[in-house]
């Protein structure tokens, strides 16, 4: 050491950061993400295509529904001649008995042997991604061994 100071040691490694392994996590972090969208969405997809049906009035109201809204509501002209208070009361029935009958139509089992294939799936392409990560990884331990090795090269020169 000159004059009291510190020697200073420089290392010279050039530090570079893949583009490529950024894009690439990214890229499994939308696959993980579009998997458990889909997941999320798989089971009740089928049973969103799901009607119920139902009449009032002697067949003068037609109602059809969804599980999650009305679709159609029919009104004859003849059901105008009905009082609006006892029109009204038919309307809803027709539609209480449209959502009666589309929950009565639900399968318990289909309904869980679409989670249960959602779910298996979901699995599947996690599985997947873990692989495709942990091979990522080990790229990148490799890549930081090499690092310090040149790190140790450096230093012992």
């Amino acid at each position: 050491m000159q004059g009291g100071a510190a020697a200073r040691l420089r290392l010279e490694v050039p530090v570079t950061i893949n583009p490529m392994g950024v894009a690439r996590l990214d890229a499994l972090l939308e696959r993980a993400n579009a998997a458990l969208d889909r997941a999320v969405t798989q089971p009740t997809a089928g049973r969103q295509n799901a009607e119920g049906h139902a009449s009032g009035a002697d067949g003068l109201i037609q109602v059809r529904v969804t599980p999650s809204r009305l679709e159609s509501l029919q009104i004859d002209a003849h059901a105008m001649r009905m009082g609006s208070a006892e029109l009204a009361a038919e309307i809803r029935a027709a539609v209480n008995r449209a959502f009666t009958a589309l929950a009565e139509d639900d399968d318990p089992e289909a309904t869980a042997q679409a989670a249960r294939s959602a779910g298996e799936a979901l699995a599947g392409e996690l599985r997947d991604i873990q692989n495709e990560s942990m091979r990522s990884m080990a790229m990148f331990v490799q890549t930081m061994q090499d690092t310090v090795a040149r790190f140790e090269q450096d230093r012992g020169r």
